[in-house]
């Protein structure tokens, strides 16, 4: 599909998402500004007890290239995935709160097509400073999560025949550490400006693999992988154009180490070593996005996820759907 038409058709429909980012005493009050969030950037504010955040995403992805260690984006036969994430908060306490994200996909390659699970995660938010509506001091809302990543998805033994479309995960126990910031600035009347960063860091558990996986092999790979560190920023804006409606927009940078391998290697298609591991990966994107917001507990937001640059990583154009309901 034609690039330009690919966003063209998607970015009336790519996200539905709202999260609890009004401050803690914003609560019934009609001058309070109504924000979804944005694309990417998860909240600032944590749920507290007596209250859920309920937030299922659909992501259409296609990967048509990947990036070389030169910065170059070499084309290659389009693989496409559609995801469903639905995202549950459930508050704990007013300053934690608890949140699942179960998620699976239908992956598609000119041919082979596989509906497959993928990788599960759960995270605790802690929030370490509420800020306070309207602001009574310089400090924005500050949260810190510690999140794992469950292997549930499979990664390993796949089949030829189905060009890693029977792909649904990585292998590894994964626990990230992120730290989230928010703040929110009146500009004039029902006009509002939020901003949001995250700071992620996320460490992986050595993977056994045997044959085609996630990381590469071939006929008779054996070994682990010992998947490299990663981090990320997400740096995101909003601001309401009245009380309803506001534009938003993600820049996000990642940045992931080697993942170095050990093991026999095997023999790939073309009947040469395989290759296992992945070299040094750098990776940047931005997100549009419109927001559409009923209330301060039901909105929506729309908006496309492409990415700008990188190296040793994928090259995509995303849409993306999220409902969000909070009570």
């Amino acid at each position: 599909m034609n690039q330009k038409y690919f966003l063209l058709l998607f970015l009336p429909f790519t996200l539905f998402a709202r999260s609890p980012d009004i401050p803690e005493s914003a609560a019934g009050k009609p001058d309070a500004p109504w924000f979804t969030g944005p694309l990417l950037a998860s909240s600032a504010n944590v749920v507290p007890a007596g209250h859920y955040n309920l937030e299922p995403y659909i992501y259409l992805f296609d990967r048509a290239a990947t990036y070389d260690n030169d910065w170059h984006a070499v084309s290659q036969k389009s693989l496409w995935n559609l995801s469903f994430q639905p995202n549950f908060w459930i508050g704990l306490t007013k300053w934690a709160d608890l949140v699942v994200s179960p998620q699976w996909s239908w992956n598609y390659r000119e041919g082979p097509a596989e509906w497959t699970l993928n990788d599960w995660s759960a995270a605790l938010d802690l929030q370490i400073y509420r800020d306070k509506f309207p602001s009574e001091t310089w400090i924005p809302s500050i949260k810190f999560s510690i999140q794992e990543t469950f292997p549930t998805g499979p990664y390993q033994n796949l089949n030829p025949k189905k060009e890693f479309t029977d792909q649904g995960g990585q292998g590894a126990w994964t626990t990230a550490f992120q730290l989230c910031i928010g703040k929110i600035f009146q500009i004039k009347g029902r006009q509002w400006v939020q901003t949001r960063l995250n700071l992620n860091y996320a460490v992986s558990t050595p993977v056994q693999v045997k044959g085609i996986n996630a990381f590469g092999g071939g006929t008779g790979t054996k070994g682990t992988v010992h998947p490299g560190q990663k981090f990320f920023f997400d740096y995101s804006i909003e601001y309401s154009l009245n009380r309803n409606w506001v534009l938003a927009c993600d820049w996000v940078g990642t940045f992931q180490g080697t993942s170095t391998f050990s093991g026999k290697h095997g023999i790939s298609a073309t009947g040469t070593p395989a290759t296992n591991g992945r070299l040094p990966a750098i990776q940047y994107s931005i997100a549009p996005a419109i927001e559409y917001n009923w209330s301060s507990a039901f909105g929506i937001v729309a908006g496309a996820w492409i990415t700008l640059a990188g190296k040793n990583s994928s090259k995509f154009y995303s849409g993306v759907i999220a409902v969000n309901y909070y009570h």
